[in-house]
């Protein structure tokens, strides 16, 4: 599996950017970006990229089971989101969507800032996520978030390599 070059550094957040949790009412919108971004990643297997492209009623679901989304709207347009969900061990993000508009504008390192401070306030003990093993970018922008590897890399789907991340909180469970 490869990835497109990417010679950008991620910028620093636009002052524009503000994340904020989405609700139900957004979900035809969510939709219609995972419509859009996820068929074009090539560089995720195909039967994964498919059960990234959920509708309306699925997302809404979701939310009702747990699932918090999270995102920004720019120029009037949802411009990205990611999704959490609360687990004993931590906060976990996933599903990380950003219309190609709006990429290299800093969106995903406000999306990363703001991920931190939602596990904080849940009192969650860490930040969990999975990165692609051989997307270096992102490797590199949630370890400079204090992100660490846990564990060696593994197959999260046939022929998709993730490694997991961890970021404690500080937060202690009692």
């Amino acid at each position: 599996m490869s990835l497109p070059p990417s010679t950008k550094d991620f910028p620093a957040e636009d002052p524009e950017i503000s994340i904020v949790e989405l609700t139900e009412d957004d979900a035809p919108e969510i939709a219609k970006l995972l419509a859009m971004v996820w068929p074009q990643a090539k560089h995720i297997p195909e039967a994964w990229r498919e059960k990234r492209v959920l509708n309306p009623d699925q997302i809404i679901a979701e939310m009702r089971s747990g699932f918090h989304y999270f995102g920004a709207r720019l120029e009037g347009h949802l411009a990205g989101f990611y999704k959490t969900i609360l687990k004993p061990e931590g906060v976990f993000g996933e599903h990380q969507t950003v219309h190609p508009d709006y990429r290299h504008r800093g969106l995903v390192r406000a999306m990363y800032r703001q991920f931190i401070t939602y596990a904080r306030e849940l009192n969650a003990p860490a930040n969990l996520c999975n990165i692609l093993y051989d997307h270096t970018t992102m490797r590199q922008l949630v370890e400079s978030f204090d992100f660490r590897p846990e564990g060696p890399p593994y197959e999260q789907a046939p022929g998709m390599l993730v490694q997991f991340y961890k970021r404690p909180t500080g937060i202690t469970q009692d």
